[in-house]
């Protein structure tokens, strides 16, 4: 079978060879680019969330605009950590931040927690408790219970306790009847 496609790969003229290859990678790099983006909060993928710990709100603007934001900010308070202008109160106090994808809020995101590896969810909403990375997790660890692939050593503690509070919820049953 090898043999075949050999002996017809070199019988070809040498474009299809080449249209054969470029669509593989086309398609390779869609799918890696795919895999890639972020999870959807009302923007594009490339969009930034600010937070404004004056006024405690906050807003979204491309990467274009945050790195100009950013910039500006630098000029206005030189050595002193980037804050960018509030749009609302206008002052030079908002910061990177999230923006929840259940309840829309913004929030400043905390600190990282438990060195290398992490010991909770970096993304709860203060407002709501809502949390993408714990509801990407818990799914993913409920879908492998379905499939009797699950092992729950292999997982940090805090994500085994996040997937046990959902099955005691029924919070998650059309991940667990799939």
């Amino acid at each position: 079978m090898v043999g075949k496609i050999r002996e017809m790969v070199n019988e070809a003229p040498p474009w299809v060879t080449y249209a054969v290859a470029g669509t593989v990678v086309a398609i390779a790099v869609g799918v890696v680019v795919y895999q890639l983006m972020p999870a959807s909060t009302g923007g594009s993928p490339g969009d930034k969330h600010f937070y404004c710990a004056d006024c405690d709100d906050g807003f979204t603007v491309s990467a274009e605009k945050a790195r100009d934001m950013l910039r500006e900010a630098a000029k206005a308070n030189p050595g002193q950590r980037a804050m960018a202008k509030c749009p609302k109160c206008n002052k030079f106090t908002c910061i990177i931040g999230l923006k929840c994808e259940k309840c829309g809020k913004y929030f400043e995101m905390p600190e990282k927690s438990g060195g290398i590896f992490p010991t909770s969810w970096r993304d709860e909403c203060p407002h709501c408790g809502f949390s993408a990375q714990r509801d990407r997790a818990v799914r993913a660890a409920l879908k492998q219970k379905a499939e009797g692939k699950y092992d729950p050593d292999k997982i940090p503690p805090f994500i085994r306790e996040a997937v046990e509070d959902a099955e005691r919820s029924g919070e998650y049953k059309d991940v667990e009847k799939k």
